[in-house]
């Protein structure tokens, strides 16, 4: 989950130092992060169905704050 996120917070550093319009980063960010997001929100699922995290620990609150927002 970690080198994902690595992955994510690459693609927003390297719109970063290109100093690529809104719609190049929108377009970075679809291309690089959005299937390292699909495979993290799938992870964030899988935590809970395959009963691998209880939801009240300090990480099933963690993954339910982002399954909630959207943010994973």
């Amino acid at each position: 989950m970690l080198e994902s996120l690595g992955v994510v917070y690459y693609s927003y550093a390297v719109a970063r130092e290109q100093s690529l319009s809104a719609e190049d980063r929108l377009r970075l960010h679809q291309d690089q992060s959005g299937p390292v997001i699909e495979q993290l929100h799938a992870w964030l699922e899988a935590q809970f169905a395959e009963k691998k995290t209880e939801p009240k620990s300090g990480l099933g609150k963690a993954i339910t704050y982002l399954l909630r927002t959207g943010k994973g």
